[in-house]
């Protein structure tokens, strides 16, 4: 069955969807599981570039639309993909899932975990299938390393992470745009931006968290570049942290968007028999050499999974519209991953260690309190701050 499909959003990540799209394609030969029929921005030239790419790399060139409403009652489509910042996900979902469509929803599922359950529950009510876009779960290669992590194959039983990632913006704005700093349109800034990815990814890797600590602040208020000048901006940074898996495992998180000179980053698990350095690509046994991961993991590739993890994600909604498989990266899994970002910085208001449970029931909300007061400002931001 193919299915129509529309982007809601043009933005930067557009480009990997569509090239998602493309690699889907490839992957599964004659078959063609989308039409990509429409997209809707009320930037015409972002729109108009990414409808030329898509004409190039799909044959076909997609309509388009200033207004995404406009779009849902002019084209006849059964699913969209949800590009836009965070704090529009859960409006423009339940008009999505009003008008009959089945959603793929850019992570993280939503700015808050209220919104993301509002998401998860509309989408059940409707009868619509709904997957979250994340690519640090997805493709061939990913899966095969985390059935060889399930197997002990690399490190024995796993008991600690370390995960660190500094990026040095001289002041400036993350991939160039002043929303991802602004608390009531992303919610945690780069701390959720980059972290819920990674959050994800532990989940995955190493099971589910049962609670965090962490330490936040704003080491840069004021941002500013030549394109959007100055802006205050009010969320936080920097964030360490340390999480306690149910497993046992201990880890250790950082990310902060305030570094200053040059940048730093490293994953690594340790385990009960040697180390996977993610970040180098090998994993060492004691007493043996360092081998690379890619040769390690090769036995547990599944060629039927895709290799490009946004391809991954358009097959997991397609299968699950059909019927079939329930999705990896499912609005629950993703609604879990985005409470461990939240216990965190929880944590940081309370200076008291933060069940994940308790994010995840409504009980702990102080830090998703400071998310509400600060949306209104922005519920009818305008179009330049939105890339």
């Amino acid at each position: 069955m193919t299915m129509k499909l529309a982007f809601i959003g043009t933005g930067q990540i557009s480009g990997a969807h569509l090239n998602g799209l493309a690699k889907l394609n490839e992957h599964l030969g004659t078959e063609r599981p989308y039409e990509l029929a429409a997209l809707a921005d009320p930037r015409a030239d972002a729109a108009e570039g990414l409808a030329a790419a898509a004409e190039k790399k799909l044959g076909r060139r997609p309509a388009i639309y200033s207004d995404y409403r406009t779009m849902l009652e002019a084209e006849s489509l059964d699913a969209a993909a949800l590009l836009v910042p965070h704090n529009l996900h859960w409006s423009i979902a339940r008009d999505c899932l009003d008008a009959g469509l089945h959603l793929q929803v850019q992570k993280p599922i939503a700015i808050t975990i209220a919104d993301g359950r509002r998401i998860i529950d509309y989408a059940r009510d409707k009868k619509r299938a709904m997957v979250v876009s994340e690519p640090s779960v997805l493709g061939r290669n990913t899966r095969a390393f985390f059935a060889a992590m399930r197997s002990e194959a690399l490190v024995g039983p796993p008991t600690m992470l370390l995960d660190y990632a500094v990026t040095t913006l001289g002041g400036g704005f993350f991939m160039g745009t002043p929303w991802r700093h602004l608390k009531g349109m992303a919610g945690a800034g780069w701390f959720l931006d980059h972290g819920v990815h990674r959050t994800h990814w532990f989940l995955e890797a190493l099971g589910s968290v049962e609670d965090a600590f962490g330490l936040a602040k704003t080491f840069e208020p004021v941002r500013r570049d030549d394109k959007h000048g100055e802006f205050s901006v009010d969320n936080e940074d920097c964030a360490m942290t340390v999480l306690r898996f149910a497993s046992g495992v201990l880890g250790h998180f950082l990310v902060a968007s305030a570094g200053r000179g040059a940048g730093f980053g490293g994953v690594r698990v340790y385990g009960a028999q040697g180390v996977a350095d993610l970040s180098g690509g090998t994993a060492q046994r004691d007493g043996e050499a360092a081998r690379p991961l890619g040769e390690l993991t090769a036995p547990f590739r599944d060629e039927s999974i895709p290799g490009d993890a946004m391809a991954h994600s358009f097959l997991e909604l397609h299968q699950l519209a059909s019927g079939g498989a329930q999705p990896i990266s499912s609005g629950e899994r993703a609604l879990e991953a985005l409470a461990i970002i939240y216990a965190c910085l929880e944590a940081s208001m309370t200076g008291r260690t933060t069940p994940i449970a308790d994010i995840l029931s409504g009980a702990a909300h102080l830090y998703e309190d400071s998310i509400e007061a600060a949306r209104p400002q922005w519920t009818d931001a305008e179009p330049i701050h939105v890339s």
